[in-house]
């Protein structure tokens, strides 16, 4: 794995210079830990690269072999400061929080339903329009809960969005109220 060209930023990276890079074989600036692999086609991993003051470098690499005037050499490609799976996980917990906080706040109703109008999730807004709990509405058909005079209208639109012909509806529709008046 004799070096024969290097990029900026890679040479940058381990803190070098690309002349101080060329010519040398590519395991003098991997970490002890790491082995470079095989012969083969193709290959992507980790390996861990040293920076000139020997602090190691967690990288993902991804390499091919091509052949060039009758020799094959290998190209690769040096991807690093990629988030580890406690970041990523982090990352989406936090995420999640700020989505959860919207959806259960949010001064709107919000329902989540599947492609059969099954209610698989509202949030608290929701529920007191419909005059329910949230957690027992699981399961229930959205259409359960329309004006019947209403019922064909809301059936159309969401079938036009379930089917890709729009990419979203605004229906204004009477909401059925058990003990109570139709409210608009």
């Amino acid at each position: 794995h004799k070096i024969e060209y290097i990029n900026h930023a890679f040479a940058q990276m381990l803190e070098r210079s690309r002349e101080e890079l060329l010519g040398h074989n590519l395991n003098e600036f991997t970490s002890p830990v790491s082995k470079l692999p095989e012969a083969s086609a193709s290959w992507n991993g980790k390996l861990y690269f040293m920076t000139a003051d020997e602090q190691p470098i967690d990288c993902f690499v991804f390499h091919q072999n091509f052949r060039e005037n009758q020799q094959i050499k290998t190209r690769g490609v040096v991807i690093c400061g990629l988030p580890d799976n406690q970041h990523l996980q982090n990352d989406l917990n936090s995420a999640y929080d700020k989505i959860s906080w919207l959806f259960n706040y949010a001064p709107v109703g919000i329902i989540f339903a599947d492609n059969q109008g099954e209610i698989h999730a509202c949030n608290n807004t929701a529920a007191r329009f419909l005059h329910v709990e949230a957690e027992n509405i699981n399961g229930h058909s959205l259409f359960e809960h329309i004006n019947s005079n209403d019922i064909t209208k809301i059936r159309h639109e969401f079938q036009e969005v379930v089917s890709g012909h729009i990419g979203s509806a605004n229906t204004d529709v009477h909401i059925k109220l058990e003990n109570c008046h139709d409210l608009y």
